[in-house]
């Protein structure tokens, strides 16, 4: 470790919604993710990571990662894209729910889940009681 803090090892859990939960150690030099690795526990049996969470730092900073939303340009399949800001992204989202609401019933709209008990820890299960739309979880699929 540097006497500055600019690297340092943070132990963290992975994220990504496969329901594993992994424990890792993420090394971390001036605020970016260099390398990860499975966080050490006393049984062997919780040392372990998919590849997914120990290569998230790759598609983190990958060049061609999305950073902001995006709206179709022309028709489907053109791949003619334009930049728009969040508020517009979010607005349009807004629309096409309160649209949905309004023709087919609140819950028509579903969310189709892996890890339900996750994602109910989150946001995102706000989101889904407020416009009362359906979960469909897809653990057992």
């Amino acid at each position: 470790m540097n006497a500055d803090n600019s690297d340092k090892v943070v132990r963290t859990v992975c994220s990504l919604p496969d329901g594993g939960s992994c424990g890792l150690s993420m090394r971390v030099n001036n605020g970016v993710i260099t390398d990860i690795k499975p966080a050490e526990f006393p049984d062997r049996a919780h040392r372990g990571a998919c590849l997914r969470g120990l290569s998230a730092h790759h598609w983190i900073y990958h060049p061609d990662r999305l950073r902001y939303p995006l709206k179709r340009a022309r028709e489907r399949w053109a791949g003619s894209w334009q930049r728009i800001t969040w508020d517009e992204a979010l607005d349009d989202i807004s629309a096409k729910f309160r649209e949905l609401t309004d023709e087919y019933d609140s819950t028509s709209i579903a969310f189709a889940v892996h890890d339900l008990p996750l994602l109910r820890q989150g946001g995102f299960s706000r989101l889904t009681s407020a416009i009362k739309a359906t979960w469909v979880d897809c653990a057992g699929f």
